[in-house]
C-alpha cells in the first residue's frame, strides 16, 4: 500500500549495492537527537546507495540468477524517433517503448526481471505549464508549504516567461527567468528575494566584473523546461543572448530521459557497464548540441547551468557526445540563479583548511574511509582535522570562531530530503544539524569561500530536495560549495577529494615549489582537472593502495577496505556527481 512505511534494514549492514561487508553491530557513542530531526522520506531512488535507516519504496530487486547482484542498466532511450510512430502512440510514449528493446543492445546478459527493475518511476506531473506551481500528489513529493503556495510572494509565473520567448523578447525573458528561478529558492528557504528584478546587461555586468581576475571566459545557460519543447538559452559575458528550441525534448520525455540516465550512472552495480552512454548522448544532444556552435565561435571555457527543476540534480559533467564527456571540453558549475550567487573573485593561495569527518554512526551505515580521506587532503592543503566525537556543532562553532578558516570541509553522511529545508540535513557526530540552520553558523561573517560535502545524496526526482541541492552555496551563506548528488563508494571519493586540493594547490605553485606567477585554477577547474584525471585512469586500487598516476602519491587502504581488488576509478559512478555549486571561481 501507498502509506505503509517499509519495514526499515539492519542498521549494521552496508549499503544496499556496497562493496563493503557487514563487519557485525558498530559499537559506537549513542546520537542525542535533534529537536528537529528530518521525518521518514520515501525515497523513490533505487540507486544501490540508500544507507540503511533510509526507506526505499521501489528497491531494485535481484533477478534471475537467484538473487546474485548483477550490474544492471536502466532503460535508455534512442535519438528521437520519427513523429509517424506505430499504434497511435505520442512520441514519448514510443520512446519509453522502443527502450526495453534497445535495453537488451546495452546489456544482452539481462532478462526481463532486470529490465523491469530498472524502469523509472512515473515523472510527477509538475503544473509547470500553469501560471502558478501546482505539485501533483504523489508519494515521493512534498507539497509546498502555504508561505511557498502565497501568490503574494511569488510575482512571475512560467507563463510571463513563455510569453516573451514565443514574441521573440529574449532579452527579457532572460531578466524574468533569473528572477523567477531566485524567487522559487527563496520562498523554499523562506529568505527574502533580492531585488530589484534586474536587466540582462547588469546580468551580464556582473559576469564580466567577476570573471575579469580569473581569465576565464564564461557564459551562463538557462534551461527552461516546457510542455511541448525545451529552451535553451545561452548568455555569453558580452554580446547578445543565443536562444534555441529543442521541440523533441518536450517535458515529459526529458525529465524520464534525465532519470533513467541518473539511475544508469549512479547504481553502483552498474560500474562495469557503458549503459549510461545512451542517454548521456541523448541528453547531450538536446542540451549542448544546438549551442555547440556559438560556444565554439565565441571560445567560452566555462558553462554556469542555471537549471529548471528536475534537471538540478542532473549530472552535467557526464553528458557525452559519442567521444568525450562534456567536463574534458569546458569548466562546469551549478547557479540557482545570477540574482543569488556571489561570484567576486577572492584568491584562495594563503587559506586554510577546517576537515571535520564522522566514520563511526549508531544509526547510519559507516564511512571507514573517512580518517583517510582527511589526512590525504591535509597532505595537499594546510589546515587542520577533527574526527568523530570532534565533529560536534559546538566545536565547529568553536573552531571558526578560533580561526577565520576559509575553506570547510566535511566527510559525513548529509542528505537533501523532500519537503521543507529542515528535513535535509548534515550528520555530526551527537545530532544532525539541518540546512535550514546553516546560515546561523554565521559562515558569512568573515566569508568562507568554498565548503565541501564528500559524502551528500539528493532525491531523484523531487524539486524541493533539488532545490535544496543547487541553493546550498545560498542556504549556507558561503561562495562556493562543492557536494555530490548521490552516495559514492569509499574507494571513489578518496581520490577524487585527494586529486581535487592537489589540482587546487597546484594553480598556486610551481613544480619546484615557487611561488607560480601565472593565473591559479579556479575551483571549478581544479574540480575539471580532477575528474579529468579519473577519467584518464591516473588512479586506481591496487594490492590494498590507493595510487596515482605519480608513484610517489599512494594512500594505504583502511582495514575495513583491504578485501577491495584492483580496480579502475574510470567509471562516472566515481566522479560525476560531484558538482561545484555557486561561483565556478
Amino acid at each position: 500500500p501507498e502509506n505503509e512505511t517499509p519495514t526499515q534494514p539492519d542498521p549494521t549492514s552496508p549499503p544496499i549495492g556496497s562493496d563493503n561487508p557487514s563487519t557485525g553491530p558498530i559499537v559506537t557513542p549513542s546520537i542525542q537527537p535533534n529537536p528537529v530531526s528530518p521525518p521518514l522520506i520515501i525515497s523513490p531512488e533505487p540507486d544501490g546507495s540508500n544507507p540503511p535507516g533510509d526507506n526505499i519504496s521501489d528497491s531494485v530487486l535481484p533477478g534471475n540468477n537467484g538473487g546474485e547482484n548483477v550490474p544492471i542498466a536502466p532503460i535508455v532511450p534512442n535519438p528521437p524517433i520519427d513523429s509517424s510512430t506505430p499504434n497511435g502512440e505520442s512520441t514519448p510514449e514510443a520512446i519509453v517503448r522502443n527502450l526495453r528493446s534497445r535495453q537488451l543492445e546495452v546489456a544482452p546478459n539481462l532478462g526481463e526481471t532486470e529490465i523491469a527493475n530498472t524502469l523509472a518511476p512515473p515523472i510527477p506531473n509538475f503544473g509547470m505549464d500553469s501560471g502558478r506551481l501546482e505539485l501533483a500528489e504523489t508519494s515521493n513529493m512534498s507539497q509546498w508549504s502555504e508561505a511557498q503556495n502565497d501568490p503574494n510572494i511569488r510575482t512571475i509565473s512560467r507563463i510571463d516567461i513563455e510569453q516573451q520567448l514565443d514574441q521573440g523578447n529574449i532579452t527579457e525573458a532572460i531578466s524574468l527567468l533569473d528572477m523567477y528561478f531566485t524567487e522559487e529558492l527563496s520562498v523554499y528557504l523562506s529568505q527574502p528575494v533580492p531585488g530589484p528584478r534586474k536587466p540582462l546587461s547588469a546580468l551580464q555586468e556582473k559576469v564580466v566584473h567577476d570573471s575579469e581576475p580569473t581569465g576565464t571566459n564564461p557564459a551562463i545557460i538557462y534551461t527552461f523546461a516546457r510542455e511541448q519543447e525545451l529552451s535553451l538559452i545561452l548568455v555569453p559575458s558580452k554580446g547578445d543572448p543565443i536562444y534555441k528550441k529543442v521541440e523533441a525534448a518536450d517535458r515529459e520525455t526529458l525529465l524520464k530521459v534525465v532519470t533513467d540516465f541518473r539511475k544508469a550512472i549512479a547504481d553502483p552495480r552498474s560500474r562495469m557497464t557503458k549503459s549510461y552512454q545512451v542517454p548521456a548522448q541523448q541528453l547531450y544532444e538536446w542540451l549542448i548540441q544546438p549551442l555547440a556552435e556559438d560556444l565554439r565561435d565565441l571560445e567560452i571555457d566555462t558553462l554556469m547551468f542555471s537549471m529548471d527543476e528536475g534537471l538540478r540534480s542532473l549530472p552535467v559533467a557526464a553528458l557525452y557526445d559519442g567521444q568525450q564527456f562534456l567536463v574534458e571540453q569546458y569548466t562546469i558549475g551549478l547557479i540557482p540563479s545570477m540574482n543569488l550567487t556571489e561570484m567576486n573573485y577572492n584568491p584562495l593561495n594563503n587559506a586554510q583548511l577546517l576537515a571535520m569527518g564522522v566514520s563511526e554512526f549508531s544509526e547510519l551505515y559507516p564511512l571507514p574511509a573517512v580518517p583517510v580521506e582527511i589526512a590525504s587532503i591535509l597532505t595537499e592543503w594546510p589546515g587542520q582535522a577533527f574526527l568523530n566525537e570532534k565533529l560536534t556543532l559546538k566545536n565547529l562553532q568553536a573552531q571558526r570562531q578560533k580561526e577565520a578558516f576559509q575553506m570547510i570541509h566535511l566527510a559525513t553522511h548529509a542528505d537533501f530530503k523532500p519537503g521543507s529545508p529542515s528535513n535535509s540535513f548534515i550528520q555530526l557526530w551527537d545530532t544532525t544539524l539541518p540546512l535550514s540552520e546553516l546560515r546561523q553558523l554565521k559562515w558569512n561573517e568573515p566569508p568562507v569561500e568554498l565548503l565541501v560535502l564528500s559524502a551528500c545524496r539528493t532525491a531523484i526526482g523531487d524539486r524541493n530536495a533539488e532545490l535544496g541541492f543547487a541553493g546550498l552555496a545560498v542556504q549556507a551563506g558561503v561562495k562556493s560549495a562543492l557536494a555530490s548528488i548521490w552516495y559514492i563508494s569509499d574507494e571513489g571519493t578518496v581520490a577524487l577529494m585527494n586529486e581535487f586540493y592537489n589540482q587546487f594547490r597546484l594553480g598556486w605553485i610551481n613544480e619546484d615549489g615557487t611561488a607560480s606567477s601565472t593565473r591559479p585554477y579556479i575551483k571549478a577547474e581544479a574540480l575539471r582537472r580532477a575528474q579529468i584525471a579519473m577519467i584518464q585512469g591516473d588512479w586506481r586500487i591496487e594490492n590494498g593502495e590507493w595510487i596515482a598516476n605519480n608513484p610517489s602519491r599512494k594512500i594505504s587502504l583502511p582495514p575495513e577496505l583491504k578485501h577491495l581488488g584492483n580496480q579502475n576509478l574510470d567509471h562516472p559512478y566515481y566522479w560525476a556527481a560531484f558538482v561545484m555549486i555557486g561561483s565556478p571561481w
